[in-house]
């Protein structure tokens, strides 16, 4: 009689979780600007913009494009309506920004507005006047608001609130 081996039950296979899980989301991007270091006030291109993301337990965090050429990420806290302070940074907000999270699309945390930063200046030298922290903060946004948005992102409104991008209708919250 011959007998064969018993085959051991193979382990199921669970892929882990992801960290971006237990983060809380993104609800809305703002973009924010304070002077460059050696001047006392912001004047168009000739200062520091960043994003500004609200988390849903109203939480700041501040993702910018430095000219050390990467990428940074750092919890903030909104000192006065409009005004974000960064240690001694002082930031102003431009404009309401553009809301991000709604009940049925996908949910996006720091961590993917990190990547889509880090995915938009890889393999690029930061430089003063061409490619700096407003092409940076501006191709991370569109990235974002377009992946959760979709078709009704429109990426050529310029302004600086959510008038662009239908909103949640009451039957998806």
């Amino acid at each position: 009689m011959l007998v064969t081996p018993r085959a051991k039950p193979s382990p199921v296979f669970e892929p882990p979780v992801p960290i971006s899980a237990f983060l809380p989301a993104v609800v809305r991007i703002s973009v924010i600007r304070r002077p460059l270091r050696l001047l006392p006030s912001a004047i168009g291109p000739l200062s520091h913009t960043a994003l500004l993301l609200t988390c849903e337990d109203d939480s700041r965090e501040l993702v910018e494009y430095m000219n050390d050429g990467r990428v940074h990420r750092r919890v903030v806290r909104v000192q006065t309506p409009g005004v974000v302070v960064d240690g001694k940074q002082r930031w102003r907000m431009l404009g309401e920004g553009w809301e991000v999270m709604c009940a049925t699309l996908e949910k996006v945390t720091a961590l993917d507005v990190e990547f889509e930063m880090r995915r938009a200046t890889a393999g690029r030298k930061y430089e003063m006047f061409d490619w700096n922290c407003h092409r940076a903060q501006r191709r991370a946004r569109q990235a974002v608001l377009r992946r959760v948005w979709g078709d009704n992102y429109d990426s050529s409104s310029s302004s600086t609130s959510s008038s662009s991008l239908s909103s949640c209708s009451s039957s998806d919250t």
